[in-house]
């Protein structure tokens, strides 16, 4: 597919825009033919793009919110290509679930890659509206993050706050009893004997966080982040 490098400068603008020189050369030209006109790749080559987009953004969590961008893009012209079918957006929802599944596994290969997951399925929930599946599998990696080791890892607690400054709202609106069972965690979590110092502000700052309708106070602001717009 050389042809697609100088055809148009479609090709370097969408370079660009998501950052594909993160990707070899043969998938770069995979990924731009699967946003521009997807007609010519067949189903394998195209479900191949997503899964390299997956696991950079697992391996590379600064490039997740740009990977979810595309993957978006992707899935759109999927859909426009075959209404019917959306088979991209359904081999993105299984490699999210067999990521999940493996959790445990990920987490002890690298505690980065299960961050990277988390960031991705959390921004991919961000970009859609009204998906119950991931909804669910943000939810388990929301309860996950609470669990006993994960509150020894700066990290991962600092994962847990930032997606709830992100997306608590949104989730909290469309399941607000998994969200309270949630916040027990929390609560359970900051009381619990064997939590870090360090980690007892961080829970703090989540139970206020949704306490104040999903913004700090100003008060509240100055304590954890100086005065610092967030």
């Amino acid at each position: 597919m050389e042809h697609i490098r100088g055809s148009s400068r479609n090709y370097k603008e969408l370079c660009q825009k998501y950052k594909l020189e993160k990707f070899s050369s043969h998938v770069q030209q995979y990924i731009v033919q699967a946003v521009l006109d997807p007609s010519i790749l067949n189903e394998a080559s195209v479900l191949l793009v997503v899964e390299e987009i997956v696991q950079l953004c697992i391996e590379d969590c600064q490039y997740s919110s740009v990977g979810v961008e595309l993957c978006t893009a992707i899935i759109q012209k999927d859909k426009e290509r075959n209404t019917s079918s959306n088979c991209v957006f359904t081999h993105l929802m299984l490699l999210c679930q067999m990521n999940y599944e493996n959790k445990y596994k990920l987490r002890t290969e690298s505690v980065s890659k299960w961050i990277g997951f988390i960031n991705f399925v959390c921004n991919f929930y961000q970009s859609l509206q009204n998906c119950t599946k991931i909804e669910e599998i943000v939810f388990d990696c929301l309860f996950t993050l609470l669990g006993p080791e994960c509150l020894q890892n700066d990290n991962e607690i600092d994962c847990l706050v930032t997606q709830l400054h992100t997306i608590g709202r949104s989730l909290d609106a469309s399941n607000e009893e998994k969200m309270e069972e949630l916040f027990v965690d929390i609560r359970n979590a900051l009381l619990a004997r064997n939590t870090p110092s360090w980690a007892r502000p961080l829970l703090l700052q989540a139970i206020e966080l949704r306490a104040g309708g999903w913004k700090l106070t100003d008060s509240a602001s100055d304590f954890y982040y100086g005065g610092m717009i967030i």
